[in-house]
Formats: C-alpha cells, structure tokens, sequence
C-alpha cells in the first residue's frame, strides 16, 4: 500500500521524463511531473448533488500530501515522502531515497521528517 505508492510515484515521475523528448521534438515545452507522498487515515468517497457529483479524498493525511508535493521544489526533488511512507518501505527500497531532515508544514505546530527520491 504505501510502499506501492511510493514505487508508483517514481515510476509515474520516470515514464514522464522519457516521454518529454517526444514534446521537446514537437517544439513543446516539457512535463514536469512530481509527487507528494503521505500515509494516514482518509475519507473517500462521491460529494455533492445529483447535478454534480465527485469522487474525492479528504483529511489530514492528504492535505500533508499535498504539502509535500508543493516541498518538492524547494528540495529540488521529484518525489517527495514522509516518514510515515518511508518506514512502510523495505530495506531495499529505504535506498532509493534520502533525508531531507525535517521541515515545516502549513497547519502543522510540528515539522515532519521527509525523504526526496535520490533523482
């Protein structure tokens, strides 16, 4: 679960590089494509009307989520990970990432502990 998460962001990441080279000879600009990754308790579910409805996530873990993918910029990363993921992950795959130390969250009193995958 988590581990896939974090496996499928790179992966997401990856498959987009190699197919800027595609835009870049189109004359069009790049993706730029990265990912926040975060584990914890959430609500999905469809909101809304009979004329409007959406299916959607919501709670505390998934706005760290969002947060971290707004991080990934300043750390100059693509996918970026929380502790949380990053302890979900095996020995193996803890590798393919490396400590960012902590930092601050909008809403948060406490920074978290991230990882940014090593590019």
């Amino acid at each position: 679960p988590a581990s896939n998460a974090a496996l499928a962001a790179i992966e997401i990441v990856n498959s987009t590089r190699e197919s800027d080279q595609t835009f870049i000879d189109q004359n069009l600009p790049p993706i730029r494509c990265v990912a926040g990754v975060n584990y914890g308790k959430a609500i999905a579910g469809n909101i809304g009307s009979n004329d409007r409805l959406e299916f959607t996530v919501i709670g505390d873990s998934v706005n760290i989520a969002a947060r971290l993918e707004g991080i990934t910029k300043e750390l100059k990363k693509d996918v970026v990970i929380s502790d949380a993921v990053f302890q979900k992950l095996s020995t193996e795959q803890q590798q393919l990432f490396t400590s960012e130390g902590e930092h601050p969250i909008r809403g948060k009193e406490k920074g978290i502990l991230l990882y940014g995958h090593i590019n």
